[in-house]
């Protein structure tokens, strides 16, 4: 009798400590499924926030983009005069460098190859036009004209005691001035566009249009007096 219990006392506890352990498992198992859930729950979340993040950042910088452009509110002819006075004042050291006068005979004449070279590099800022070229390469044959006429030997060269494009003797103010110039008119007539602005002194450019590209035919001052004068 006693044998018999004490069996049925060790299946009992046996049963009850697979019992537990069964438990046990099935417990860690639903706890590990929670946290993987929880666990997959948050990096979702994370995920979606990242995503917003990007979206915003993105937006953001493309509307910095747009705010730093600035609106394109000048007129192309106007556009391509204020282009070449910036890049007059860029290149002013190698226009200065080139010799237009010839001293080296008994008296003064033109230097050809000189004002070719100027003529070339003018061109180069691709707001020069074809007629520009020829009107200044007439004007260099008449000065050297007069200069077998008068003989002269010394002083400014006459027809070259000015800045050709700025058309003053005042060159270090009136390059300055390029940083902050002023439109006076813009008018169109007869098919080309004449543009007057202010820097140190007033500037006149006739314009024509070459394809899609505005160039200047034309520089001339522009006095107060005929500042309604259009040439």
């Amino acid at each position: 009798m006693l044998q018999k219990r004490l069996i049925i006392f060790i299946i009992s506890c046996t049963l009850g400590l697979l019992v537990f352990l069964f438990s046990r498992s099935r417990n860690n198992d639903t706890n590990d499924n929670e946290a993987s859930v929880v666990y997959s729950a948050a990096e979702e979340q994370d995920q979606g926030q990242a995503a917003r993040m990007h979206v915003t950042v993105s937006h953001t910088a493309e509307t910095e983009q747009k705010s730093n452009t600035p609106p394109s509110t000048l007129n192309p002819p106007y556009q391509a005069v204020l282009n070449f006075l910036r890049w007059y004042k860029d290149t002013y050291d190698a226009v200065y460098c080139i010799e237009l006068i010839d001293t080296s005979g008994s008296f003064y004449r033109v230097n050809f190859e000189g004002t070719e070279a100027y003529l070339s590099l003018l061109e180069q800022s691709r707001y020069i036009s074809p007629e520009y070229i020829k009107r200044w390469q007439l004007y260099f044959k008449k000065c050297d004209e007069n200069f077998k006429i008068t003989k002269q030997t010394d002083g400014p060269a006459e027809g070259f005691e000015f800045d050709f494009v700025l058309w003053t003797q005042t060159i270090d103010e009136t390059l300055d001035a390029i940083d902050n110039p002023e439109l006076l008119s813009s008018i169109e007539q007869n098919g080309t566009h004449v543009v007057k602005v202010q820097i140190s002194m007033r500037l006149g450019f006739r314009l024509s249009q070459y394809g899609e590209a505005w160039k200047i035919d034309e520089i001339f001052n522009v006095s107060a007096e005929d500042d309604a004068y259009v040439r």
